[in-house]
């Protein structure tokens, strides 16, 4: 009931902002395409087309944006997407911010890891290794002053979030068909289990102070988890002493009650960046737990990470260069690739650099190393501006993982896609 609202109430004031006043108009049209040269069991290829176009305006006391998009990739329905990534309306009260409508928030400090950035889930079904958050429907409430401030939001309901598709490179049948299963026999049925005595909303709060160059902010949710685990029905629940013959595997969001903190300081051209969260996910659904062994009730995140900028690096240009320690206990024990999450103790580490020429020439290279294993990811990505409004990027996408030496090794994520390595060609033309 609350998304027809929503709408109707969005389109009101877009109608009457039309007519009031003026109506601030831009967006992006884009092409991109994906190439796996190696052995990926998937497609070979992606070609996505769209664009998305951000509407801004004001009627009365309030002010409103929406982005409605359009994204298709030809040989593949699954990638479509159409819903907006943003659909709200706001209005001002003295020091006070009311938002209500579809949002996308983002809370913490880190680069590579967020441990309480969860108001909203990534959206692996468009790409897997760099989801894009997709927009929540949401109520929020902001009180800020230079010194301090306080967020709350509310999300009264739960979208969950779109998988890779059957014909993707990463989705589940893929990475049956790599272990010598057959990919036909693994349905997805994305149908969002929660547990049975709990409602879809969720809430959760951001309290900031700030003093000189450093922020801190407070975090705390109740509710559900917008990052779901997966749950097979099958006669090999998690490949530890055989494969299976067939899955049908659906998705499970299991209770959230975090609190967590981030504090990121600045001095003397440095950043340094500490977040942490503790996470109660324990459930009194028995059903629902038993379909989540693996996952620990109580689990610890931790980032911790410093980054530097040299201005006039070779000329005028400006090199970034970060490095983080990242550190997760959730499924560290567990060998169920269900409930397997990747960062568990890994090294990550970044550099950009501007060269502040005419084209907007930009260079970005990153790399994750696990220290626990011979796993990682590297990125390597060139941006630069064909014209004022059309801009180009190429890069590649490195994964390696460590080679089976026995059945449950053959389930490590890092293995099941190592061999999705692609190279990335993308044109933006904005408006």
């Amino acid at each position: 009931m609350i998304r027809p609202l929503l709408i109707a109430a969005l389109l009101g004031l877009i109608g009457g902002s039309a007519a009031a006043g003026p109506l601030t108009v831009e967006g992006t049209l884009g092409w991109e395409f994906r190439i796996y040269p190696g052995d990926a069991p998937g497609r070979s290829a992606e070609s996505t087309l769209g664009g998305e176009v951000t509407l801004r305006g004001r009627q009365g006391p309030f002010r409103w944006q929406v982005a409605p998009r359009l994204w298709v990739d030809p040989a593949d329905a699954d990638r479509f997407r159409w819903m907006p990534r943003e659909a709200w309306a706001e209005t001002r009260l003295g020091s006070f911010r009311f938002r209500a409508g579809r949002d996308v928030l983002t809370w913490g400090s880190g680069d590579a890891r967020k441990p309480t950035d969860i108001l909203g889930a990534a959206d692996p079904g468009w790409d897997f290794l760099e989801p894009q958050k997709r927009g929540e429907w949401m109520a929020s409430v902001t009180a800020s002053t230079e010194r301090a401030g306080l967020e709350v939001v509310l999300l009264p309901v739960l979208d969950g979030i779109t998988f890779p598709g059957p014909r993707s490179a990463w989705s589940l049948q893929a990475a049956a068909r790599r272990v010598g299963a057959s990919g036909d026999q693994v349905r997805l049925l994305e149908d969002r289990l929660t547990p049975g005595n709990m409602s879809e909303a969720s809430v959760g709060a951001r309290l900031r102070w700030s003093v000189a160059t450093t922020d801190m902010h407070l975090v705390g949710l109740y509710g559900l988890d917008r990052t779901p685990v997966l749950w097979p029905d099958t006669d090999c629940p998690d490949l530890a002493g055989c494969l299976p013959t067939r899955a049908d595997v659906s998705d499970l969001y299991p209770p959230l009650r975090l609190g967590g903190v981030e504090i990121q300081a600045a001095p003397a051209g440095f950043v340094f960046r500490v977040e942490a969260a503790y996470r109660d996910q324990h459930t009194t659904d028995s059903t629902f737990a038993a379909r989540t062994e693996g996952l620990a009730d109580i689990s610890r995140q931790l980032v911790i990470g410093t980054e530097r900028v040299w201005s006039g690096f070779l000329g005028p240009g400006d090199l970034r260069a970060g490095v983080e320690l990242l550190l997760d206990d959730a499924s560290a024990a567990s060998s169920n690739i269900f409930v397997f999450r990747p960062f568990q103790r890994d090294l990550a580490v970044s550099l950009a650099w501007s060269l502040n020429d005419f084209s907007g020439t930009r260079i970005e290279a990153g790399w994750i190393q696990d220290l626990e294993r011979p796993e990682g990811v590297a990125t390597f990505r060139v941006h630069r501006r064909l014209t004022p409004k059309l801009v180009v990027a190429a890069g590649a996408d490195v994964l390696y993982g460590p080679t089976p030496r026995s059945l449950p090794e053959l389930a490590n994520p890092f293995y099941l896609f190592s061999a999705n390595d692609r190279a990335i060609l993308e044109l933006r033309y904005g408006f």
